[in-house]
């Protein structure tokens, strides 16, 4: 169901089954998945997928190109930005940045107010966040849990099952 006050692009493609909230906007060639929603005053920009049952938030934003992945859900006042990926079944809270080029990966939690820099991974079932802080191309390993407040350098690499609850700079953490 589309809420008559939402935008939509005529070029943007709408499961009969998706659900759009009130004032959101869609943009031009926009992908809406079967079961998926997207809340209210959410912006979902040009060329953006939100995948089978995937969830945004309301006055969230997934911008240019950025996907959400089936079964993703995106937090209220997030923003995905340009070509970021957030992939199956990840969690990302209220206020959070994922930065251009960024991958979230499947089954990923992003906790609230975490900002992520651009063309960060983030690998599987790995736990971020709250109060966190991702550098520009920083790498996060499977199953790593970055605790509440610690901040990831850029280009730092965090090994698999790692358990980071400080600030580590550009270096590789082993577990």
């Amino acid at each position: 169901m589309i809420h008559p006050t939402a935008s939509v692009h005529p070029t943007a493609s709408v499961h009969p089954t998706a659900s759009i909230g009130e004032g959101a906007s869609i943009g031009p060639y926009v992908v809406i998945g079967k079961d998926a929603h997207v809340d209210s005053f959410a912006t979902i920009a040009e060329g953006a997928i939100v995948g089978l049952c995937a969830s945004v938030g309301p006055h969230a934003t997934v911008s240019k190109n950025a996907s959400v992945a089936e079964g993703a859900v995106i937090g209220p006042y997030v923003i995905i930005r340009e070509s970021a990926i957030v992939c199956t079944s990840a969690r990302v809270g209220m206020n959070v940045i994922v930065g251009e080029g960024t991958i979230v990966g499947p089954g990923v939690r992003v906790g609230k107010d975490t900002i992520v820099g651009k063309n960060v991974i983030i690998r599987e079932s790995a736990r971020v966040g709250p109060y966190v802080i991702v550098g520009e191309g920083a790498r996060i390993g499977k199953n790593v849990i970055v605790g509440e407040g610690a901040i990831v350098g850029p280009y730092t690499i965090v090994a698999e099952g790692t358990r980071v609850f400080k600030t580590v700079e550009r270096e590789d953490v082993n577990g």
